[in-house]
């Protein structure tokens, strides 16, 4: 299930971005579930950009297992840690916050002081820390919409390697 999808040229509802990219992370492959920091976007260059992280299979683990969302440095200013069993498909993470269910998803991202709407000026990785024990199975859906601010910003996919 891991893999990339570029779709140039979309505009969906998101008025002033360009691009789009989804990311999936199969966390039964050691690539995604190991105790460590695991990029899902690599930033190359100034652009502004939203990041939305959904859960589309449950995560479980063997042990106790905590799981943050942010940036290079910065590992959970976009989402602080939390217990895995809060990562259950169907749900997002909340930017600024844990995870909430998608009836609210919308205003949250778009609201958020957080870095759901924001601008980078320099290279840098965004995606999610797993702490205490590694994952052993679920999967999650990262979506960027960005635009580059110079022409030659862009956000390509993450390998699932070190944040």
């Amino acid at each position: 299930m891991s893999g990339a999808i570029f779709t140039p040229g979309v505009t969906p509802a998101l008025n002033g971005f360009e691009n789009r990219l989804i990311v999936n992370a199969d966390l039964s492959l050691a690539t995604w579930n190991t105790v460590a920091g695991h990029a899902m976007f690599s930033i190359t260059g100034p652009v502004r950009a939203i990041f939305i992280y959904y859960i589309t299979e449950t995560f479980t683990s063997g042990g106790a297992a905590t799981v943050s969302f942010g940036l290079t440095g910065f590992p959970a200013d976009y989402a602080a840690a939390q217990t895995y069993a809060n990562l259950q498909a169907g749900r997002h993470v909340d930017p600024g916050a844990t995870i909430a269910t998608l009836s609210i998803w919308w205003s949250r991202f778009m609201n958020s002081a957080r870095q759901a709407d924001c601008i980078i000026t320099n290279s840098i990785k965004h995606g999610y820390t797993i702490a205490a024990a590694a994952m052993t199975d679920g999967a999650l859906r990262g979506i960027c919409y960005w635009s580059s601010l110079d022409g030659a910003g862009a956000v390509v996919a993450g390998d699932g390697g070190a944040l």
